[in-house]
């Protein structure tokens, strides 16, 4: 065989092996394109599931932005709101405060209302008290003779001390004599006032313990206070004696005055100041002792009834 026909078999067979090689890369590169497709294909897939997976988060996205737009619309008008509770809520405070501070003062002027009240109860239950202590005094007074120092029994004296002793001497004399519990020391005590201050002199009625024995119970007498200064204590119960029994009296005595108590007596001191009690008049011994029985010297006495 010839070079050429060499040449030309072996480039035959190098293109038939190339051929062969290139066929074989062919189906080989076929087949990788299968297998690409196939991945482009299933990675199609995905990109469109993942795609739509994205368009639902965006949808998701959107409804979130829809809800947080409507959340921020919602706080906006929370906050307007709570600002304006706020607001009135300040108020409130204020108002509160006011209302408070118009408390205190209507408390304050409760208070002082209550005080006036229970003040004003007191008075009432005092002045009540004291109406009926008046009603009662009045009711006292009522059977005490009217007019009862405006008798006009006795002429009128000076109030000396020396007028006293005369008018004791030889005007005055006790309308009977003592009976205890009936004309005992307190009518006998009563009569003499009346007498006295119907005659000119500044007497009272004095009770207290007995002067000459002051373990042995009460007592009463008259005390006459002069216009020349003279304090004269006088036993009304000694008072029963006539005139001729008053000189006779004033004779052996020594020149004393029926009754008086004199300062050199060893009584005088209980008689003139151990009183317990000085009455200015019969009005004022009723109100004090609070009964008349024990005074009313004027039951079935010529001229009163």
């Amino acid at each position: 065989m010839s070079k050429i026909s060499i040449a030309l078999g072996m480039a035959l067979v190098m293109t038939l092996g190339l051929s062969i090689y290139l066929y074989t890369q062919i189906i080989s590169l076929q087949s990788n394109v299968s297998l690409l497709s196939t991945q482009i294909f299933s990675m199609a897939q995905q990109i469109n599931g993942l795609q739509a997976q994205l368009n639902e988060k965006e949808n998701q996205i959107q409804r979130y932005q829809t809800t947080i737009n409507e959340l921020n619309s919602q706080i906006s008008n929370f906050r307007e709101l709570n600002a304006q509770l706020e607001s009135q809520i300040n108020q409130l405070k204020v108002d509160y405060q006011k209302l408070q501070l118009e408390q205190n003062i209507l408390q304050e002027k409760y208070g002082d209302l209550q005080t006036s009240y229970n003040n004003l109860q007191n008075s009432y239950k005092r002045l009540e008290a004291e109406n009926s202590q008046l009603h009662n005094i009045l009711n006292l007074y009522e059977k005490i003779p009217h007019d009862y120092y405006s008798s006009g029994s006795y002429k009128h004296h000076s109030n000396t001390y020396s007028e006293l002793c005369s008018f004791l001497t030889l005007e005055f004399k006790l309308p009977r004599g003592y009976e205890k519990n009936v004309f005992d020391c307190s009518e006998s005590s009563a009569y003499l006032e009346w007498a006295l201050e119907n005659a000119g002199f500044d007497a009272y009625i004095a009770v207290g313990r007995t002067p000459w024995n002051p373990e042995s119970g009460n007592h009463a007498w008259v005390i006459v206070f002069t216009s020349d200064k003279y304090i004269v204590p006088i036993e009304s119960t000694s008072l029963t004696g006539d005139l001729i029994s008053n000189l006779l009296f004033l004779l052996f005595s020594g020149g004393r005055t029926p009754g008086v108590i004199y300062s050199n007596d060893d009584v005088w001191q209980n008689y003139s100041a151990g009183y317990d009690r000085l009455f200015k008049n019969i009005y004022d011994a009723v109100r004090n002792c609070g009964f008349i029985e024990e005074w009313d010297w004027w039951i079935g006495y010529w001229g009163f009834t």
